[in-house]
Parts: C-alpha cells; structure tokens; sequence
C-alpha cells in the first residue's frame, strides 16, 4: 500500500481588501517584465505608489452593499444598549419594523433565538438503522483519493445520514421537476446515486466517479489528482449539499437559524453555549455558536472522554491588555470561560488535533470508546427532565503516516449487522471491537445520539413550537 501525498495550495486573497488586491495584480503584471526584480522591493514601491494615491470617494445614501451590513447580517442582536431606535432597524440583513424589533430585545441574552421558519421537520431525523442495510462496497483510489473515499465510507455507515439519504423523496422529485429527469445531478443526489450504488454492489468494488467529477462543485480549490485532508473534505461536502439543499427551495434570504434546520444540520448540527464570568462584577455575557463538529486537543489528553473534559472545562482569560473587556464594568477585567452544550447533535463528530500548523503530528495513541455521555456538557437550563444524551461510535477515519504533508487514509463503519468493518479503498475487511478501540490512528470520529422515544419526542416536539404564532410550516412549501 503506498501512501498519498498531500498538497499545498495558496489561499486567495481576501476582495474585502482593495490595497492586496492592487498590489498583487501590479505585481502578477509587472512580473512579465521583470522577472528578475527583487520581491520585497516591487512590494515595498507597489504598495507605496497604491497607497499615495488619491482617493475618489462616491456619495450615497444606501449602505446595504457595504462590508458594514453584510457583516451584520451574520449576528442576531441579543440585547441592545443604546438609548435610541430608529423606527426601521437592520437585523441579520432585512428591515424590520419598531415593533418587531422591540420584541426581538426583550428575549432574555441567555436564551437561543428561533428561527422564523423550519425547513426540515426536525422529527422526520431517525436514529439508528431502520433495516438491514449492505456493508457496502470498495472504492478504488481515483489517484490520491483515499481521503475522499473514507469521508465516503465514515458517512454511508452514519444510520441517521442514510436513513434520511435514502428516505428523502422530496429533494429527488423536486430535483427532477427542476432540472428534468436526465438532469445534471445535484451533490445530494449524486451522494444517493453512489449510496444506492455501494448497497447495490456490496462485497464488490465500485469507483465513486458521481463525487470525484463534482470535486471543484464541492469546493472550487479541490484539484483532481491532488491528496487532501479528509477533514476538510468532509466539512466541503456537508456544505455543498447544504448549498444544494437551500437552492432547490430558494431559502438563501432567510436569517441564519432558519437555514441551519436545514436536515444535515439536524443531524450533525448543534450549538454551543459560551459564558464569559466577569471576577469582579459576576456579570456573566452568553453568546450561542452553531457547530458541526468539535476539534478536541490531545496533547494532554489519553482518550476521547479525556480531550472532552478539557474542551468543556472552565478557563481562565488573559490578563493586562489581553485581559477581557466587561461589558457591566467597561474595563478589562480578570474572566473565565466555559463552553457548554445548548443543543447537542443527533450525530456528533469529534476531529482529533493531530496535526500541527508547521506540518507535524502528534501520532499518540488516544483511547477510543465505543460510547460517550454527553448529558454532563450539558448546561442545566438546557436539558429536559430526565434527559441523558448517551452517543455510540458509529463511523471514524483514520490517517496513517506521520505529518500532515503526507499519509493514507482509511475509515471504520458500524454495520446494521452490529459489526464493525474496516474500509481501506478497495479492501473491506471486518474488524473486531478490540481491534477498533486500540487503534492508534483516529482522526475523526462519528458517534451517533442513541434514540430515547419519549424524550426525543419532547425534544422534536421543543423544536416544532417555533413553527407555531403564524408562522408558515415547512410542509406548505411542497404544496
């Protein structure tokens, strides 16, 4: 087995930033003539003569172009400190009236704000396999492909991923209607064609040629032939069917905690409550973050139990300038902080921090548990009465080699058998329980919420409420 190679690729300058901009098509032109010129003087002159430029400046009495409103339309105001209101306010990108507005404030800043619309009933997500399911086939490496075909494997052995893949008639049909049934297939669809194809093929070997064509749709700086990280790959593709999903339903005006109900985000999203304690004062600020998957440190942790601890443990702020800044007190000020779980997952995917920012890795051995408790990450005003969110290891990926810039990938997948089987591009082999914890090579990890019926239903039936006071529900969109 030879290993792949990962590449290297130059980020893109930001087009938020006319100076870079300028100077590095001054300097992409100028380089045709003088190849030979010193780098640091054609940017020391470029930037210099850009920068003693005068600048013409144009009236206007609108700013919603501007980088001032499209960074506001990524924030939901919680509280407000000013005196006065304009009748007609700016929140996440849309004009609301005084009234609404008024209303939004007075929720408390410690409560998660709701999305004006679901898109996906919350109820329609099933846990755990709802029949026999194939093991599925092999995938033959494309060239350096190993990280997509593990992404691929960890995913098609997720059983609420499937379950919802499989069972999701409405995007397919709607696809279709759109698009004509011989359409250029979506990346959800393309992702069903190659599930349906595996299940089709199992014990067989198939090429995942409906994903690997799709590459620069998924993310535009992906290069055929290139090795990338499987984590990243992972987080490019849930978005770009994300993508997929909001623009078959045009849903892309919407504030951002309606488009975060979207079914991907029900099953891998969740969201993180962050509580900044001022020492002096007592003052405690709370801000939500969604997320998808949490990246845990290992240096100082044995096991996956141990790296949640620390990411979930309280710490202490910087001090002097780095101090924090208390928004009672309006001085820097000694502070603590901790993360805790608002709303955890239905599948929680745990990225291991094994490779560092020079290109290294930290190959320790980190002990794996085929459950997690997560109930004690919880914050309190969270959790319903009675509630215990237990997960069990459904899927990982692995990266065997010893830096970042080199390596092989494999994944893991638990089968509705209840066997675990290992997925190494064409070869799949089953793998035994001790086998599976004593692996040395984790870098990616899916546990998967094990179903509690009455509880979920309290949960789902939590999540509905917000489609209730007028609001419009998501079946009216398939009318």
């Amino acid at each position: 087995m030879s290993p792949d190679f990962i590449s290297t690729s130059k980020m893109p300058v930001s087009s938020a930033d006319p100076v870079s901009v300028a100077v590095q098509h001054s300097i992409n032109t100028s380089r045709k003539r003088f190849s030979t010129e010193d780098l640091d003087q054609k940017v020391f002159g470029t930037a210099k003569r850009i920068l003693l430029t005068d600048i013409q400046y144009v009236e206007t009495n609108s700013f919603d172009g501007s980088i001032t409103e499209n960074l506001k339309s990524k924030y939901t105001v919680l509280s407000d400190t000013s005196s006065e209101h304009s009748e007609n306010k700016i929140k996440n990108g849309y004009k609301e009236s005084h009234k609404e507005l008024k209303a939004t404030l007075m929720n408390k800043s410690d409560v998660l704000p709701k999305p004006k619309k679901v898109l996906y009933p919350p109820e329609l997500i099933e846990l755990g396999w709802k029949d026999n399911v194939p093991v599925g086939a092999g995938l033959f490496n494309l060239g350096n492909t190993c990280y997509l075909n593990s992404t691929l494997q960890a995913l098609f052995h997720v059983p609420a991923f499937v379950n919802w893949l499989l069972d999701d008639k409405i995007h397919t049909t709607k696809c279709e209607i759109l698009n004509g049934i011989n359409h250029t297939e979506c990346i959800i669809c393309a992702m069903k064609k190659t599930l349906n194809y595996s299940h089709n093929n199992s014990g067989s070997v198939i090429k995942p040629v409906q994903i690997y064509q799709k590459l620069k749709l998924i993310c535009k700086r992906l290069v055929h032939g290139h090795q990338e990280d499987a984590h990243e790959f992972l987080r490019y593709l849930i978005e770009s069917m994300e993508k997929s999903y909001l623009n078959l339903i045009q849903a892309h005006n919407l504030d951002s905690y309606s488009k975060e109900t979207t079914p991907l985000n029900h099953i891998f999203g969740g969201y993180i409550r962050t509580e900044v304690t001022c020492l002096e004062c007592k003052h405690v600020s709370t801000t939500f973050s969604h997320f998808q998957d949490l990246l845990v440190d290992i240096g100082q942790a044995n096991s996956v139990d141990d790296a949640l601890e620390s990411y979930f443990s309280r710490e202490r702020l910087g001090e002097g300038s780095e101090a924090y800044k208390c928004d009672q007190c309006h001085k820097r000020v000694a502070a603590t902080k901790k993360f805790s779980i608002e709303r955890p997952p239905n599948v929680l995917c745990v990225q291991l921090k094994r490779f560092e920012i020079l290109g290294g890795k930290n190959c320790k051995h980190v002990s794996l548990s085929r459950s997690l408790d997560l109930t004690k990450y919880c914050h309190k005003d969270s959790l319903i009465e009675g509630q215990q969110y237990h997960y069990k290891l459904v899927s990982l990926i692995s990266h065997i080699g010893t830096s970042a810039n080199c390596g092989h990938y494999t994944a893991v997948g638990h089968t509705s058998e209840g066997r675990y089987y290992h997925f190494d591009d064409t070869l799949v082999r089953y793998i035994s329980e001790t086998t599976l914890t004593s692996t040395s090579n984790a870098y990616v990890i899916m546990y998967e919420m094990v179903p509690q019926p009455t509880i979920t239903n309290k949960r789902n039936a939590t999540l509905q409420s917000i489609n209730m006071n007028g609001r419009e529900a998501m079946t009216s969109r398939f009318k």
